[in-house]
Order: C-alpha cells, then sequence, then structure tokens
C-alpha cells in the first residue's frame, strides 16, 4: 500500500465516523427524552403576575393582567399571589389557581411527578408580596 492510498483510507474513515455521529445524534435528539420546560414556564409567568402587581394593575383577577384563566387551567398551573407569606404564617391570599399550592415549599424534597415551582418575594409601597407558581403541564412530547 503506498502513502496516498493509507492517507485516502484514513481520510474515508473520518469521514464515516463524522456522518455516522451525526445519524445518531440526530436519532437521540429525535427520539430522546424531550425537554422540560416546567421551570421556565413557572418562571415567566411569575414575573408576568410580579410586574402586573407592581405597575398596580392587579385587581385579584387574571384579567387584570392580561391573562386568561382557562389558559390557567388548561395548562395545569399552580398560582398564588399573596400579601407576606403563601405558606401559612400570617399571610393574605389574594389570588389561588389550581391544587396543591404546598407542593412547592422550597426545601422540600420533590417528587418527579410534583409541580416545578418559580417564586417571586418582592415589595410594592412598602407591602411585602409572595408569588407561587409552579405547573405539572410537560408539554406534548414529554
Amino acid at each position: 500500500m503506498s502513502a496516498g492510498n493509507q492517507l485516502s483510507f484514513f481520510s474515508f474513515f473520518l469521514l464515516l465516523l463524522i456522518v455516522g455521529g451525526g445519524i445518531v445524534g440526530g436519532v437521540y435528539l429525535y427520539y430522546g427524552g424531550g425537554a422540560d420546560y416546567r421551570v421556565t414556564q413557572s418562571g415567566a409567568f411569575a414575573y408576568m403576575l410580579e410586574r402586573c402587581v407592581q405597575q398596580g394593575l392587579f385587581d385579584g383577577t387574571f384579567g387584570s393582567c392580561g391573562i386568561d384563566e382557562q389558559v390557567v387551567t388548561r395548562e395545569k398551573y399552580i398560582v398564588a399571589v399573596c400579601a407576606d407569606d403563601c405558606f401559612g404564617n400570617g399571610g393574605t391570599t389574594l389570588l389561588r389557581a389550581g391544587d396543591h399550592v404546598e407542593q412547592c415549599r422550597f426545601g422540600v424534597k420533590q417528587s418527579a411527578t410534583y409541580p416545578k415551582c418559580a417564586e417571586r418575594v418582592f415589595t410594592v409601597d412598602g407591602k411585602n408580596y409572595q408569588i407561587v407558581v409552579g405547573t405539572t403541564y410537560r408539554g406534548r412530547n414529554a
């Protein structure tokens, strides 16, 4: 075998490895476990509610913040907007949707089936607010 043939064989073998790796990677991405966007969804929703409260638009309904209540129930959100504390330490619940807000209690061991939650704590005009949002909706393919 001459040096030119050996170099061609090595180049061809390298090309086969790259193409094969691309095929394996593509199949894994397509048929893989899927992405879990529950934390991102919860965080974005909590941010929307926080902005609404800070701007003084919140009146105890989702509609005051431009949020459709049917979306909240269809997408399986758990929402609590509270003055002070949402977990029973003297707080007042201003808005609550969904069941089992206590599953969003931070620092508690979480199950894979529990909702993924986001929490916002902030102050507006000297009044403390806590917003807890969670969702169990994993998407169609997850």
